[in-house]
């Protein structure tokens, strides 16, 4: 993969990554004090907490984003050279943007179920 393509795929991961955050502290100001933290299995709330504790999500997305930036850049390092290792890079990337798209929803979630039920 060339360099522009490289550029795009941080790209995407950066913002997929600061997204969460974004969306977080612009919410913050209009959650409760207390809002639901954990769910049984049924649905039902079991224990409440603060409403800063929606920082952690972006946090834990933040770094998670991190790491994937740098082991897509060893991938880059150590792969592409044949076609096998050019799909083995691919694969890869996709892999990673998708798990970052799948934590970027549960944040958003947890933050919708916070803001809806929030006091």
């Amino acid at each position: 993969m060339d360099s522009k393509g490289k550029i795009i795929i941080h790209r995407v991961i950066c913002i997929l990554t600061i997204f969460p955050v974004v969306v977080t502290v612009c919410l913050l100001p209009f959650i409760g004090s207390k809002i639901p933290v954990h769910y049984d299995a049924l649905g039902n709330i079991n224990r409440w907490g603060s409403k800063y504790e929606l920082l952690l999500y972006p946090i834990v997305i933040i770094a998670f984003g991190y790491f994937i930036r740098v082991m897509i850049n060893l991938s880059y390092r150590y792969l592409g050279k044949t076609k096998v290792e050019k799909f083995l890079l691919s694969l890869i990337i996709i892999i990673s943007v998708l798990v970052i798209i799948l934590v970027d929803y549960d944040c958003l979630r947890f933050l919708y179920k916070g803001f809806s039920k929030g006091n």
